[in-house]
């Protein structure tokens, strides 16, 4: 599947959207490489902007702060050929979505709750939204939230439902990219 896209893409980007840890970064890098092209990670790129991590910047500044630095970073990098991926709560914002469907493709890597807490709960990397997993009731607060954005992310252009890994990804993406 390595550099099959036969389309050029212009100054189209995919937009890789999804619950934390399903896969956005890990697979999106992994599917870029295969595919031949450019890779953005969002929260990665805010951290190394800020100087601070995702954690620390919502710590310091507050949830909504972080959204309005998260639309101006994600906006900075557009137009842009190639994958972006999301931050979780990043389509969660309705001025996003005019941005994300005038830039490019969405699509939405759909991995169920109970293998997302796994890799949360495995993942070195700090997440504001999923720091007190220790009980049911830290448990039953991110399940809640990953219910609720749901019907947010099924707004995508493509789903991509587990399992899955970045050949099929990448698959998906090149496929899509040549219809």
């Amino acid at each position: 599947m390595e550099g099959k896209i036969n389309k050029e893409i212009g100054d189209s980007a995919i937009f890789l959207l999804g619950f934390m840890a399903s896969g956005k970064t890990s697979y999106g890098r992994k599917a870029a490489k295969s595919l031949n092209l450019p890779f953005i990670d969002l929260d990665a790129t805010i951290e190394d902007t800020s100087g601070m991590s995702i954690a620390e910047l919502f710590e310091k500044r507050g949830e909504k702060a972080f959204r309005e630095i998260e639309i101006k970073t994600l906006e900075s990098h557009l137009p842009f050929q190639g994958i972006i991926s999301l931050g979780g709560g990043t389509v969660c914002n309705p001025e996003v979505w005019p941005l994300l469907k005038s830039n490019g493709v969405t699509v939405f890597l759909d991995m169920p709750f109970e293998q997302c807490l796994g890799r949360i709960r495995t993942s070195k990397k700090s997440r504001p939204l999923a720091s007190n997993l220790r009980d049911m009731e830290g448990i039953d607060k991110l399940r809640t939230l990953y219910e609720a954005r749901q019907d947010t992310y099924n707004r995508a252009d493509h789903k991509l439902k587990f399992p899955y890994d970045h050949k099929s990804l990448a698959s998906k993406i090149s496929k899509w990219l040549n219809d």
